[in-house]
């Protein structure tokens, strides 16, 4: 037995979510706002294998680290870049839990995207910043490239709730004042962290991108030999001026020397949190049911992603000039995104449209946008709302104990790599990478126990490598983790999707 609204699109059927087809992009409030994304591609089915979508051809999986107890079981939100011949990933590590005391940054490198260096001990990035006086939680965001030079970014959070402050997706919005979450929640001033790219395992010393060490760190300071930007030498200390909260250049690597594409910043800046107005969550049974305790205090989550509109005479990168850009935002009440775009041309603040609902589909989890050298636009996300279940067993698991959570969080599967021509119509879909395709002994529920793990593969980055990088490593990358323990690259060639 079924019940819903003809009028949403969205029917709950004996504690299952079916999507059926939208009539018309008007019911999302799409139609008044020219230029929002709309999804035209198939609709996801929960109920079918990979969400109904077809696997991409000739995907290459490689697993970077197999979560385990010597270097921590809970991985995510892994980063992507590529420069000067070699890969770079990066991603939040911790013993059990997502968010806790202890929370790290490792790395890993490669030169072909196949082959990466191992998770020994030795791979740390940025330590977790905890003292007797104070617990921490680090977060990664996407590298910076300023002056042929590229950073690793990091930002240190207190656990619990620490993501809403300290996570951050885009530039500028870890340059002070922050700009990494919705209104109501804290932005601690001048903790973003640096570190300087040197090569492959090489890296400059870690310090505040600030005159100062931020007062919730200064023990930390102390304990981790953390520098400020003014004891950093001047091609330095030149660099990070360069980051404004206005941001008038992109800090971003030329593609037609990087060999990537890739550029998660936003010209002028991305959209102020606290000068637009957050929509409030849709009512039940309006556009998906979700139980809660108690109502999310807006529609839209932290995590949001960002693309350029390119007019194809850039090779996709979107710089010539701007014919307008998008922000998508991950709503954590409704399984759609949020978009908000800005005419072409303007870079300003006041630019940016009211986030509107879209009928483009996702499960509550982050995404990723950008270009593709023949001036696509690509979006990666769990596109597939599945209902919560529980998939674990005790033999899935080394641990005792049920991991928490496994009955309430979403279960995320596949991510879905849709594209668009316009950047308005994503109109082709096809599943990327999937745990019940993985190789190898990663699969579809977590093998350790701990809070916040959701089940199946999510928070994805995706990262175009053109030449003049070498032929043998051109392609797409698509990073994620699976169950939250282990990560994942997939390569493929342009011409699967």
């Amino acid at each position: 037995q079924c019940v819903g609204s003809s009028a949403t699109n969205f029917w709950s059927c004996s504690g299952s979510m079916v999507w059926v087809a939208v009539s018309t992009v008007a019911v999302l409030g799409t139609a008044a706002v020219p230029g929002t994304p709309r999804w035209t591609a198939a609709l996801p089915n929960p109920s079918k294998p990979l969400g109904g979508y077809p696997m991409a051809s000739g995907a290459i999986h490689t697993e970077v680290y197999h979560g385990g107890l010597a270097h921590g079981t809970y991985n995510h939100a892994a980063m992507l870049d590529y420069l000067n011949g070699s890969f770079l990933l990066m991603w939040k590590n911790g013993a059990e839990s997502e968010d806790k005391d202890g929370q790290r940054i490792l790395f890993a490198n490669s030169t072909d995207g196949l082959v990466w260096s191992p998770t020994d001990g030795n791979n740390v990035l940025f330590p977790s910043l905890s003292t007797s006086s104070q617990e921490c939680a680090m977060f990664v965001g996407p590298p910076v490239h300023l002056n042929h030079r590229a950073y690793a970014a990091a930002s240190p959070g207190i656990p619990g709730g620490a993501a809403d402050g300290a996570q951050f997706c885009l530039w500028p919005d870890p340059v002070s004042p922050r700009n990494c979450g919705p209104p109501g929640y804290p932005q601690q001033t001048d903790t973003l962290l640096l570190r300087e790219i040197l090569g492959p395992r090489k890296f400059g010393p870690i310090f505040w991108a600030a005159e100062t060490a931020p007062s919730a760190w200064v023990e930390a300071t102390k304990v981790y030999g953390i520098k400020t930007v003014g004891e950093m030498d001047p091609e330095i200390r030149g660099d990070v001026e360069l980051l404004s909260a206005t941001m008038p250049a992109l800090p971003c690597a030329d593609s037609r020397s990087s060999g990537t594409l890739k550029c998660e910043a936003c010209l002028g800046g991305c959209q102020l949190w606290d000068d637009i107005h957050i929509p409030p969550p849709p009512s039940p049974p309006s556009l998906g049911l979700r139980q809660r305790s108690s109502p999310p205090k807006s529609a839209i989550s932290n995590e949001r992603t960002h693309y350029v509109v390119s007019n194809g005479s850039d090779g996709g990168s979107g710089t010539a000039n701007n014919p307008g850009d998008v922000l998508l935002y991950r709503s954590g009440a409704v399984g759609y995104l949020y978009a908000s775009v800005r005419a072409g041309g303007d870079t300003s603040q006041s630019g940016w449209t009211p986030p509107v609902l879209t009928d483009i589909p996702n499960d509550e989890s982050n995404l990723n946008a950008g270009s593709l050298p023949d001036g696509r636009v690509y979006l990666l996300n769990n596109a597939v709302f599945a209902p919560k279940q529980q998939t674990w067993t005790k033999e899935h698991s080394t641990q005792r104990s049920t991991p928490s959570g496994l009955g309430t969080l979403r279960f995320r599967d596949p991510v879905v790599l849709s594209t668009s021509i316009d950047g308005t119509s994503f109109d082709t879909a096809v599943a990327v990478i999937s745990c019940t395709q993985l190789p190898h002994n990663s699969t579809c529920a977590p093998r350790f126990a701990g809070g916040g793990k959701n089940p199946g593969p999510s928070y994805p980055q995706g990262l175009a490598v053109v030449a003049p990088a070498p032929q043998a490593v051109r392609g797409f990358y698509v990073v994620a983790t699976n169950n939250k323990e282990d990560v994942w690259i997939t390569k493929l060639n342009y011409s699967a999707f």
